[in-house]
């Protein structure tokens, strides 16, 4: 059957501790899915599913059946000793099959890491696949988060019992030069 098959649908998803979608916590454990739907009658072959992770943020990685490729970038300190960073950049799964209508998910987890308030983490799932005709295809999805820092103890104000004043020059009495 040489009829035109659909692409298969390729969605990602991230779950996070944070109450607003699409923004994680500086610190928490998050977990990014990627899911693959087959909307044909007849089978599709996956050749290569990758994310492409963010260039910083995500650390402590983990995921089940997925290779995990690493950049080793070396550097030198200002006395002169090399030192060695590796980055994990990108999670892939390879040779997989969607039968007919078939959906499956791929997830993994990652700490959320020396990130400021408001940086952004650009995460990316690129797939190539054949179909039962043998054409060839490339599908991606990104999903673009916000990082927030949490505050932990909420600020109080108060007055100090013993101000300290700064000098005692008149300006220090009207509020220019007093702590």
């Amino acid at each position: 059957d040489s009829t035109p098959q659909r692409p298969p649908l390729l969605s990602l998803s991230l779950q996070s501790g944070a109450t607003t979608t699409n923004t994680v916590i500086n610190g928490e454990t998050i977990t990014y899915t990627i899911q693959i739907k087959n909307p044909n009658n007849r089978h599709i072959t996956i050749t290569s599913l990758e994310d492409i992770l963010p260039e910083t943020g995500l650390t402590n990685i983990q995921c089940g059946g997925c290779t995990i490729i690493s950049d080793s970038k070396k550097y030198e300190d200002p006395i002169g000793d090399q030192f060695e960073v590796t980055t994990t950049t990108k999670l892939t799964w390879s040779s997989l099959t969607l039968t007919s209508s078939q959906t499956k998910t791929y997830s993994f987890t990652a700490q959320v890491s020396g990130q400021n308030n408001a940086a952004m983490l650009n995460n990316r799932a690129i797939l190539i696949f054949k179909d039962a005709n043998n054409q060839a295809g490339l599908i991606d999805s990104s999903l673009l988060a916000t990082v927030r820092v949490q505050i932990k103890t909420p600020a109080q104000l108060g007055l100090s019992a013993a101000p300290s004043w700064l000098s005692d020059e008149p300006a220090a009495a009207t509020g220019v030069d007093w702590g």
